[in-house]
């Protein structure tokens, strides 16, 4: 018990010396950048994912400031540079304030922020009508860090209800990594796979909720937002916790689920997410040994092992994983534009090379909208889609293709198939 308690107490010691390390840090910006206008934003950005990824161990995380940082080229010279930089500093406070789970670390967080605005507030300096939003989206992450971190009830969760939402299979894979640290902890398991939509219909019967799927258009897919929105039983106080999965930045996918859920009624204990192979066949160009290469490269082991310990720890009825944020971008609401019911209907049109197609059904059963109906035995498509791209990356002679849209690609064939749906997963997939 000594070596155990010797150990918790050694960690708590390293976060709140990166949380404090974070803290003078930040001063340390707002005095270079007072005193010389130094705006090489790399450097600053690369300390700052440094302190993250030693404080959380996860890729992802560390991910999540090289966001931040994008944001940089795109907004220089039209959002004043002291506001970017708060933006970065803010996220960077709330990342290492988090893990320390003290109350103490929240006010210095708000006062770390509070005092970069009032220095250049000081100095006549105003943020503009662009620099206000990227100061409310601040205020608003810093607001859900402080609610969950002043909330001090812990749960017992004994059965965990998990919404999985996959196509591809990477983030059934991720997911079934969080339940091995949810069953170490003797909790038990209700697992109901989103797939089907119209018919899908869970008997939530856990004390827990978990919602996982992967990002389409920095957000959930639209088909899961439906349900979340329409269909999902209200949590009453219930716990939750996010995973999703992304090829790139995933930006505020989880932010749109947290406010769904919490609209809902449940308390969110916190989110993960890990970078998996890209199953997008537009953007899979090139030989396609250089994409048999590339998928092999992730996940990270380090994501993986952060997210079995997330599991546990959340199935003890702990905040964990990483802490909710809201960033200043606003491309989940192209993503609503782009990828809905509607606007799928008539978009996104699939169609067959018919001298390819062995008639073997794969498409029809699969499609979660089942959306295909044969004629002569080959498949064709009318309704809305839901843009998981199944029909194209499981069809073993690539003869499903999307107009304009996959025709030059490479298909993403799933890594792990046994995570595939009852229907198909035992099928003949190259």
């Amino acid at each position: 018990m000594k070596n155990g308690g010797s150990r918790t107490q050694g960690n708590t010691y390293a976060k709140w010396a990166l949380f404090l390390t974070g803290f003078i840090y930040s001063f340390a910006v707002l005095y270079v950048l007072r005193t010389c206008g130094y705006s090489r934003s790399f450097y600053f950005v690369l300390f700052g994912m440094l302190l993250v990824s030693l404080a959380y161990r996860s890729y992802s995380a560390s991910f999540d400031f090289f966001i931040v940082w994008c944001i940089f080229p795109f907004f220089a010279g039209v959002v004043p540079l002291w506001i970017l930089y708060l933006s970065f500093v803010t996220v960077m406070m709330v990342f290492l304030g988090y893990i320390t789970g003290s109350r103490i670390a929240v006010l210095i967080t708000w006062f770390s922020a509070a005092a970069w605005c009032c220095v250049y507030l000081a100095d006549g300096k105003t943020p503009g009508v662009l620099g206000a939003i990227f100061i409310l989206t601040s205020v608003i992450s810093l607001l859900i860090y402080t609610s969950n971190m002043f909330s001090r009830r812990r749960y017992n969760i004994k059965k965990v209800d998990v919404i999985l939402c996959s196509y591809s299979t990477n983030t059934a894979h991720y997911t079934h990594k969080f339940m091995e640290g949810v069953r170490k902890s003797g909790s038990e398991i209700n697992l109901h796979r989103f797939h089907y939509h119209k018919t899908f219909d869970a008997h939530l019967t856990g004390d827990a909720l978990v919602i996982a799927f992967p990002v389409y258009g920095w957000k959930p897919p639209w088909t899961l937002v439906e349900y979340m929105v329409r269909r999902l039983p209200r949590g009453e106080g219930k716990p939750a916790f996010i995973l999703y999965s992304s090829a790139g930045g995933p930006e505020n996918a989880g932010f749109v689920t947290w406010l769904l859920l919490k609209f809902k009624g449940y308390r969110l204990l916190g989110r993960s997410w890990a970078a998996y192979p890209i199953n997008v066949v537009t953007f899979r160009i090139g030989p396609a040994i250089l994409w048999k290469y590339l998928d092999r490269i992730f996940p990270a082991r380090r994501d993986l092992e952060f997210v079995k310990n997330t599991g546990e720890e959340f199935a003890k009825g702990k905040r964990t994983g990483m802490p909710h944020l809201f960033l200043p971008f606003p491309l989940f609401i192209v993503g609503f534009i782009l990828e809905n019911r509607f606007v799928n209907r008539y978009l996104y049109k699939t169609y067959v090379w018919k001298w390819r197609c062995t008639k073997c059904k794969i498409c029809v059963d699969y499609c979660p909208s089942q959306r295909f109906s044969l004629k002569d035995g080959i498949p064709g498509s009318k309704g809305e889609c839901t843009l998981c791209l199944s029909c194209i990356n499981l069809c073993p002679e690539n003869a499903m293709q999307m107009v304009l849209l996959s025709e030059y690609g490479n298909p993403y064939k799933p890594r792990w198939p046994e995570y595939l749906t009852e229907i198909t997963k035992n099928r003949r997939i190259k």
